[in-house]
């Protein structure tokens, strides 16, 4: 049923990829990476937003004198300081890492859209290298990959942070009740 007509229309044949396509493709391939990106700093904001509130709020009743006998000072202390550990990891997902060094005449950038690659560069310097390595599409599809793997490689950190600290909110949840659970039987047998 779909015989000759279907071969016709969707060949791999890559000389009849129309180059739009391929830019297309591309695009948004990295618009994509671009959301999730923006994504990820969402919800490392959410986290640091949410564990700086819970140990401002801790924090006052931790410093009081008749709270420190009580069998919630330990669960509450361990649930600040694993905020905190989920605070630094969110952090770290949103804190950029950007190289301070000067690229030399004839070191390629690795990826020229990002701007933590082109700004070593002086504008004009940056200005001829991409009129020359832009010159025709293989060129700017190669660009295009590089920047999607860079971003691909920004993600993975961001992402792993995340889970980090995602982890740290979770386990400071479940050490913080299973400690207050601890000192609460131990002050019913006492």
């Amino acid at each position: 049923m779909f015989g000759t007509e279907f071969d016709q229309h969707y060949t791999h044949d890559a000389t009849n990829i129309d180059d739009h396509d391929v830019i297309y493709t591309l695009r948004t391939a990295q618009q994509g990476q671009v959301q999730l990106n923006s994504m990820a700093d969402q919800k490392a904001n959410i986290i640091i937003a949410a564990c700086l509130i819970l140990l401002s709020v801790t924090q006052s009743l931790l410093f009081s004198e008749s709270f420190m006998g009580s069998p919630f000072f330990v669960p509450l202390v361990l649930f600040c300081i694993m905020m905190m550990v989920a605070c630094v990891f969110a952090f770290l997902a949103v804190l950029p890492n950007l190289k301070r060094t000067q690229l030399n005449q004839r070191e390629r950038l690795r990826s020229p859209f990002y701007f933590g690659e082109f700004t070593r560069l002086p504008e004009d310097e940056y200005v001829q290298r991409m009129m020359d390595e832009l010159a025709d599409n293989v060129a700017a599809r190669e660009a295009m990959l590089h920047q999607i793997y860079q971003l691909g490689m920004v993600l993975k950190r961001k992402y792993n942070f995340l889970r980090l600290s995602y982890w740290a909110v979770a386990c400071g949840f479940a050490i913080s009740g299973v400690s207050l659970l601890i000192n609460l039987f131990i002050s019913l047998i006492i």
